[in-house]
């Protein structure tokens, strides 16, 4: 196999250019889930405590969910069905959920989703919390209603597109937050 230098931020990119160069098979979530394994390698070696480990987002669980992003963009990219998009925003918006949720750390009541949107509001987080709720009115109407009772609903491409717009724009503050301390 030869090997080959890449300078590429997006996986995308990264993922077609290794199969140009005979890396076949490979896929967004084998290039995502190498650099969650490099992260999580350099963590190690800073020796952060527990604490910190747990506020950076790569907590001792185990499962990381910003694993989620990389299925979500495979799912909209390469299937590109009214099912995969329908997927794909569920999928990101639990990345944002479940870091969010590491950061309120809001127990897990019946309405959890509606509570830790509400705790956000509370520390005055609004664009965060007004993204994440619109995030999350998406992801149920494409989990429970095969045909949206608001058409602006009914372009699950461009419902996707939405939620990818989001994702990008408050997944930094989101590991922002998970960079501070918690709140009281």
């Amino acid at each position: 196999m030869r090997s080959m230098i890449v300078n590429s931020s997006s996986p995308l990119l990264l993922m077609n250019r290794m199969r140009e160069y005979g890396y076949s098979g490979i896929t967004l979530l084998d290039i995502h889930t190498r650099s969650i394994r490099n992260h999580l390698r350099a963590m190690r070696r800073k020796r952060m405590s527990n604490f910190e480990w747990r506020l950076s987002g790569m907590s001792s669980v185990s499962f990381a969910p910003e694993e989620y992003v990389s299925i979500a963009f495979e799912l909209a990219t390469e299937k590109g069905t009214e099912a995969a998009f329908r997927a794909a925003v569920g999928r990101a918006y639990y990345v944002c959920f479940l870091l969010v949720h590491l950061y309120t750390q809001t127990p897990r009541v019946r309405d959890v989703h509606k509570t830790v949107i509400k705790q956000l509001l509370d520390d005055d987080y609004v664009t965060l919390a007004n993204a994440l709720n619109h995030m999350r009115e998406l992801r149920e109407v494409a989990d429970y209603q095969l045909t949206p009772q608001n058409p602006d609903h009914a372009d699950w491409e461009q419902n996707w597109m939405i939620v990818r717009r989001d994702v990008d724009r408050i997944l930094p503050e989101i590991r922002a937050l998970l960079g501070r301390s918690t709140p009281s």
